[in-house]
């Protein structure tokens, strides 16, 4: 039986400046657009997109500017 293709999901991570790194809210987003959407809406300055685990690799999008 041939392997489904895994559907692309997206993580939004956000900048904590009191530990200075990025956490990543932990729910998943399957739309790019939503996962953008839910990262303009933060509080914080600073927030980016991840794309989870695509060959074991996670791919990370440059942060979106506020």
């Amino acid at each position: 039986m041939a392997k489904k293709p895994a559907a692309t999901c997206w993580k939004v991570q956000y900048y904590d400046i009191s530990t200075l790194c990025w956490r990543t809210i932990p729910k998943t987003y399957t739309s790019l657009k939503l996962a953008e959407a839910v990262a303009i809406r933060l509080p914080v300055p600073r927030v980016r997109l991840v794309q989870a685990e695509v060959n074991g690799k996670n791919i990370l999008l440059p942060e979106i500017k506020k």
